[in-house]
């Protein structure tokens, strides 16, 4: 009887294989074998069984042989067992089928038991007869213990036939007694195992052998697809139980969660798949995944191993580490528990403070640089911490941002406020931030090419700067575009909780940066900023100070320091203040004296900043209300500056300085707000008091200012020359003889002071004949300081404007006065606006004066600049002014002769630079302007490798009549220079340095300007003589050999042209080489494509590097030199 072939449930297998067996037959649509038809129910006439017919049928029958008649049999009952009732499942209901109609018949139905029983009768004969046995009890199948089964039926559950690798392994590390079982081998078939064997057999020749017959038989796609299938059979053997491949296949669209995968399988262990990669990391990147601090902001030892119990140690990705790692820290800066936040700000504010105090220390300069980098994103925390709701973290994110943003010297205490010296100096007024120097601006030819590609739909987006990117180029700015002065409004409020010291820190903060220029000045009062911090910091202020326990209570120095630093920043800010800040003038009215000893110091600190801010004021001619009315007690300031008092001197000298001031402001009483705010009268009725100092006190600030005040006063002789009832100018002047150079110090702002108090007194005609012969004696003054900073390049211009003839100028300087003016000169010139007005006057003075009025002419545009706004200073034109902010650009060593050159380096680069586009002569007459001027103003002193790059550019430079190099002008002066420089030896390396700092507008390394100078010659030169030899001293002058590689190889059918004789270069000394260039020599030699010194320089080479090369290049170096002699 054939079995049935449905597919029955083994306890042995999960109900996997069941889903998996009914997913193929759906997805196959395999017909079905066999369908259930449901039919119209039975009738209700009970019809006979077919055996019920056979019989009645048989018995008619009478020609049938005799049959024995059924024998009764007694059968024994079945003994009732209780069995497990079977579980219930839900069936899906089965569709009605339509059963076969049969034949209808009236003998009765038949059981099935009848039937069997009938047919054994019938087969009586054959088989005899059936005996069934008693069966008194039946009991449940059972398995002998000690069979395969019986072990594969632990506690009652059926053994897994198969069993995942994970499974295994954690039955291997749960068990490790017990050998793991070894995974399941897939069966194969007997000629699959017959080949196996076969091959297992084979040599190495015959695997090889047969390899080969098999690949030259099949085409290359057959050969294809049965490696590709090969390989899937081998991925689906090993990967069938792999966690990976059945994520792969059944659960591709699923997120994957390494995290969560990483316990079953170490594949997907990202933490420890990317400790190989830490090789790989910067140093910097290393410093902030792996330097840790402790709580005071201080590094902890790697090399210590501290307990647990005394160090700090934590649940981090190094636990058995202590102190916190930078990366650990900006990620618990945005943790949910506040105090965690709390204590994280004040350790990053305790790094700050460290690395900003040791600034210069490479290790913590390189911790500060890691709170700037822009992945790294810190500003953004930091800012973010502002925005906190728990007071105690706001209070410890000010702290912190205060500490990233402040510099050291920004306390702002009262011994910083009384440290006066450098903002009484000349023009000491004026901020003077330090900026880097910014990119040159496009040229015409990138901003052509630019226009070109946004019309073709081609130009390349630049991606917008982020708040990190600019945080790190500009912290101020990205701190403003990050929406800090909002956040600060909130925070200064009047409903504020924060702490009167938190809000000292937002204010320094708003100093640090007002610092910044008029635009953030500006930005800060329309933020109502400036009515706050008023209101908070002054007005809202007890006065005087009479409590030295009730410290928040009175006026914050702060505040009155940002006033001033406000004012410096913008005129328009100024404007606001000068309405609002008379109630300042209530410090000036009140003797510091009024207040308790330990606040003394503080009231005088409030009283100089107020007069600073009074000062800065005053310079664009804003005077305060009530001013008039300070003069008793500005009168008693200054007899205190007689005595030798630090807290005396420091106010009298910045009274001083606010009085010399008001000498300009009243000398033209129209350019005050309001008009004639300040009469002559009201600021030199301080004279005799200010005399008397001069008189009587030693070198110091105090003195220095009395210098310039009587300097500015004497310079308004002629229009005021009465000076007082009972002191004339003449009685100024005595004193000034009688203390000569003995009041003056070593400093730049003294000898200025000095030389201007000469240089005022020699414009009087009574005085003229005295005072140019002190300025003669002050030489031994200005030499030391000439080109120190800003007052002694200063100086340098007073003295060389009153000394008036120049042969005068240099007999009393001595040697070396021409390298001085014109250092001098171009120090100026590189500084920035501030200096503009100088400078200007420098190259008029020491400069275009000592050139041809044709030279000059071409030159001017170059020189003098005069396309850049100057603030005009020097002229104290304070309704004019719209800033006293000017930012310094640190330009490292400007060189002079870069400088002298520069019109040649504007011409090269004449789609960047605005001057050569601007000026009306030709590139030929500039350029040879140039080369005369250099030889008047350089003399000797030039810098040899900078000219020689700057005579390059001049081979590279065309104009509307072709190269220039071919004007008649031009090569008199070019030979001229290559005989003084061609004479002295130099190498690639100094060449390529001379390269960088010969312009502001390089951006190509020196090799790539080197090859167009090799092109230009081989394609337009012609063999122009100084063109050749110009090439021939470069390519012989020892450095890289890719410089002559590229001349003697590449470039070779040009040798000839190199006509230069042996004492027009200087060769220099032993070069580098390799054998393709020693055959690129000999090849040269040989075919007698060099003649002159470049023969020379070939055979010399050859002769020096032939016992360094292989033997074979040594035989021919060797038959080529004897065969040329």
């Amino acid at each position: 009887m054939q079995r049935s072939i449905r597919p029955k449930f083994n306890a042995e297998d999960d109900d996997e294989d069941l889903e998996q067996l009914q997913r193929e037959f759906f997805e196959k649509k395999t017909q079905p074998s066999a369908s259930v038809v449901r039919g119209p129910p039975p009738t209700t006439t009970k019809k006979k069984s077919l055996f019920a017919q056979r019989r009645q049928a048989a018995k008619q029958d009478d020609a049938l042989a005799s049959m024995p008649a059924l024998e009764t049999v007694d059968m024994p009952a079945l003994e009732t067992v209780d069995m497990p009732a079977l579980e219930t499942v839900d069936r899906p209901a089965l569709k009605p089928v339509n059963r076969p109609e049969t034949v209808p018949d009236s003998s009765d139905h038949v059981p099935v038991s009848k039937k069997m029983l009938d047919l054994t009768s019938l087969l009586g004969n054959v088989l005899g007869d059936v005996t069934e046995n008693k069966v008194d009890k039946v009991e449940a199948p059972s398995v002998r213990p000690g069979t395969e089964r019986s072990k594969q039926h632990v506690q009652g559950f059926p053994k897994p036939a198969r069993r995942s690798l994970f499974k295994m392994r954690m039955d291997a590390k749960n068990n490790p007694t017990q050998p793991a079982s070894p995974a399941p081998k897939k069966s194969t078939t007997d000629y699959e195992q017959d080949n196996i064997d076969r091959i297992a057999n084979m040599t190495e020749e015959e695997i090889e052998a047969a390899r080969k017959e098999i690949m030259e038989s099949l085409s290359e796609d057959s050969i294809a697809m049965l490696m590709n299938k090969r390989q899937k059979h081998v991925l689906e053997d090993e990967g069938e139980e792999d966690l990976m491949v059945m994520k792969e296949r059944y659960f591709a669209d699923v997120p994957t969660e390494y995290e969560k995968l990483a316990w079953m399988d170490s594949r997907f262990d990202i933490k420890a798949q990317e400790q190989p990669e830490q090789e790989e990391m910067t140093e910097s990147d290393k410093m902030f995944r792996h330097t840790r601090f402790d709580f005071q902001g201080n590094p902890v030892d790697p090399n210590t191993d501290l307990p647990v119990h005394q160090g700090l140690h934590h649940h981090g990705d190094e636990p058995d580490k202590a102190g916190y790692t930078l990366a650990e820290l900006f990620h618990l800066v945005r943790s949910q528990m506040a105090p965690q936040r709390t204590m994280v700000l004040n350790t990053l504010t305790r790094i700050l403070r460290n690395a900003k105090v040791n600034r210069g220390d490479e290790f913590w300069d390189k911790v500060l640089a890691l709170f700037l980098r822009p992945d790294l994103a810190c500003t953004i925390y930091l800012r973010s911490a502002m925005d906190d709701r728990h007071l105690v973290v706001l209070v410890s994110a000010v702290q912190a941002m205060a500490a990233l943003v402040l510099e050291k010297g920004d306390e702002l205490d009262q011994d910083a406020s009384l440290d006066v010296e450098q903002f009484n100096e000349y023009f000491g007024y004026v901020a003077r931030p330090q900026i880097k120097i910014k990119e040159h601006a496009k040229g015409l030819g990138e901003k052509f090419a630019a226009t070109v590609d946004k019309l073709r739909g081609t130009e390349e987006e630049e991606e917008p700067e982020d708040d990190a990117q600019l945080a790190q180029r500009d912290l101020t700015q990205g701190l403003l575009r990050m929406d800090i002065l909002p956040r600060i409004r909130y925070l200064t409020s009047e409903n504020s909780e924060l702490d009167s010291k938190s809000i000292g820190q937002l204010v320094r903060i708003l100093i640090r940066f007002a610092r910044s220029g008029a635009e953030v000045c500006e930005s800060i009062t329309d933020h109502d900023l400036l009515d706050q911090i008023l209101d908070w910091g002054i007005l809202r202020c007890d006065w005087p100070m009479t409590e030295d326990d009730n410290d928040d209570a009175y006026p914050s120095l702060a505040a009155v320091r940002l006033l001033t630093v406000l004012a410096q920043g913008s005129r328009r800010v100024a404007e606001q203040i000068n309405a609002k800040a008379t109630c300042l003038l209530r410090y000036l009215a009140t003797s510091p004296a009024a207040a308790c000893a330990s606040l003394q110091k503080r009231a005088y600190a409030l009283q100089v900043e107020t007069i600073k801010l009074l000062r800065v004021l005053i310079c664009y001619g804003l005077v305060m209300p009530a001013l008039q009315d300070l003069h008793e007690p500005m009168m008693s300031w200054l007899r205190a500056g007689l005595s030798m008092n630090e807290l005396d001197d420091a106010r009298a000298a910045t009274t001083i300085s606010l009085l010399e001031i008001s000498l300009h402001a009243a000398a033209d009483p129209h350019k005050t707000t309001p008009p004639h705010a300040i009469d002559w009268h009201q600021p030199t009725a301080f004279i005799p008091v200010i005399l008397a100092i001069l008189r009587t006190r030693e070198p110091s600030m105090v003195l220095d200012a009395a210098l310039g005040y009587f300097a500015t006063l004497a310079s308004y002789i002629d229009r005021f020359p009465s000076v007082d009832d009972t002191i004339t100018t003449a009685d100024i002047w005595k004193v000034t003889m009688e203390r000569s150079t003995a009041a003056v110090r070593s400093c730049s702002n003294s000898v200025l002071r000095y030389v201007q108090l000469l240089g005022a007194f020699a414009t009087a005609k009574t005085f003229e004949s005295d005072a140019n012969a002190r300025l003669e004696a002050a030489v031994a003054l200005v030499k030391p300081i000439h080109n120190r900073d800003f007052l002694g390049r200063l100086a340098m211009w007073t003295w060389t404007s009153h000394v008036e003839s120049r042969s005068v100028r240099i007999r009393l300087w001595g040697h070396g006065y021409a390298a001085a003016e014109l250092e001098t000169t171009v120090g100026s010139a590189h500084v920035g606006t501030l200096e503009t007005q100088l400078a200007q006057k420098l190259v008029q003075l020491c400069v275009l004066e000592r050139l041809d009025s044709k030279v000059a002419s071409a030159l001017t545009t170059f020189y003098l600049r005069e396309s850049q706004a100057s603030p005009l200073l020097l002229d104290h034109n304070g309704p004019r002014l719209q800033t006293l902010v000017y930012p310094e650009q640190q330009d490292a060593s400007p060189s002079v002769t870069a400088w002298v050159f520069s019109p040649i380096d504007e011409v090269y680069h004449m789609d960047k630079s605005r001057l050569a586009q601007s000026c009306t002569h030709s590139s030929a007459q500039v350029i040879a302007a140039t080369l005369e001027a250099a030889a008047i103003l350089l003399e000797s002193n030039v810098e040899h490798d900078i000219a020689v790059v700057s005579l390059m550019k001049v081979f590279m430079v065309n104009d509307k009549d072709g190269e220039v190099f071919w004007n008649d002008r031009v090569t008199r002066q070019m030979n001229s220079w290559l005989d003084l420089l061609c004479q002295r030896p130099t190498d690639a390396g100094s060449l390529e340095a001379a390269w960088r700092r010969s312009s502001a507008h390089i951006r190509q390394p020196f090799y790539q300007f080197y090859q167009a100078f090799v092109a230009q010659y081989a394609s337009v030169s012609f063999g122009h003589a100084g063109f050749a030899r110009l090439l021939a001293y470069v390519v012989t002058q020892p450095g890289s050999i890719d410089y002559k590689y590229l001349l003697w190889s590449d470039y070779r059918d040009v040798l000839p042209t190199i006509k230069v004789k042996s004492n027009e270069l200087c060769i220099g000394g032993s070069t580098n080489h390799n054998s393709a260039l020693l055959r690129a020599y000999m090849s040269a030699v040989a075919e007698d494509k060099v003649v002159g010194a470049m023969r020379q320089f070939a055979v010399d080479e050859l002769l020096k590097h032939a016992d360094d090369a292989p033997e074979n290049l040594k035989r021919d170096i060797r038959n080529l030199l004897n065969n040329k002699q």
